[in-house]
C-alpha cells in the first residue's frame, strides 16, 4: 500500500463555505420533501452513473472523458437505481450548452432521465413527483413556470 500523501501546509487546504449553492440547497430540500421514498445524491459525477467497459484501456479512456463532468443531482429509488438526473440550469456561453448537451446525448443514451430545473422558477413539492418519475426515459424535461 503506498505511503499516505503529505498534508498541505496550513491555509493551503479549506472547506468551501458551503456544500451546496444558494439555488441547489433550495432545489435539494424540494426534491427530498417531494420524494421522500428517493434517494438524492448531489454534485455526481457523470461517470458513476454510466456503466463502463470491464477494465482495460477502453475504460480508462471512457472515465478521463466522462468524469469532469458532474450532475447537479442523481435520484435514486431505495434500491439504488438511477431514476433521473436533475440538473440546476445555469446561464453560460457556447462552452456551458456543449457542456449540458454532452451530459444530455450521453444520459439519453443510456436511457436516464434528464430534468433541468430553471433556478428562478422552481418547482414545488407537489410538483416534483410528476416532473422527476414521471414521462419517458431518457426525455429531457424542464420544470413547469410556477
Amino acid at each position: 500500500m503506498p505511503a499516505p500523501a503529505a498534508v498541505p501546509a496550513a491555509g493551503a487546504a479549506a472547506v468551501r463555505e458551503r456544500f451546496l449553492g444558494q439555488h441547489e440547497t433550495l432545489l435539494y430540500l424540494v426534491l427530498k420533501t417531494g420524494l421522500p421514498d428517493h434517494e438524492i445524491f448531489a454534485n455526481v459525477s457523470l461517470a458513476s452513473v454510466m456503466a463502463l467497459p470491464a477494465g482495460g484501456a477502453e475504460r480508462e479512456q471512457q472515465l478521463r472523458r466522462l468524469a469532469p463532468y458532474q450532475l447537479d443531482f442523481v435520484v435514486c429509488d431505495k434500491s439504488m437505481h438511477v431514476v433521473a438526473v436533475v440538473d440546476v440550469e445555469t446561464a453560460g456561453g457556447a462552452d456551458a450548452a456543449g457542456i449540458q448537451q454532452f451530459k444530455a446525448d450521453y444520459l439519453k443514451r443510456a436511457g436516464i432521465r434528464l430534468v433541468r430545473v430553471n433556478p428562478a422558477a422552481m418547482p414545488r413539492r407537489d410538483q416534483v413527483r410528476a416532473l422527476i418519475v414521471g414521462g419517458a426515459a431518457g426525455a429531457p424535461a424542464t420544470n413547469p413556470p410556477t
